[in-house]
């Protein structure tokens, strides 16, 4: 297998690390719900590594944080997670391209 920088990247997808939706600090809202699994498998720390990795390499990052948006209320098929989640507004944002939290 031959990796190329002309059609290779590094994608990360759900990195919370705003003050409302935090998983990835101590100080984070969700950290009671995942910290000890961020810690054990050294998350933040492989993280950083990856970064590292992808800079010496030349290759692109991209991160795609994971938010819901009004229109995501009327979802239908929800798992216990998702439905809480909406409840809570633990991810809510009030547009895609508005980082305002939705109240």
């Amino acid at each position: 297998m031959e990796i190329s920088r002309a059609d290779t990247a590094v994608v990360f997808i759900d990195p919370q690390n705003d003050p409302q939706n935090d998983v990835l600090s101590e100080d984070g809202a969700a950290w009671e719900a995942v910290g000890a699994s961020v810690t054990e498998n050294r998350t933040v720390g492989n993280m950083e590594r990856i970064f590292e990795a992808a800079r010496a390499g030349g290759y692109e990052v991209f991160i795609s944080s994971h938010y819901f948006y009004p229109t995501d209320n009327g979802w239908r098929m929800n798992g216990p997670l998702e439905t809480s989640e909406i409840e809570t507004h633990v991810f809510a944002r009030t547009g895609q391209l508005d980082l305002e939290v939705a109240p």
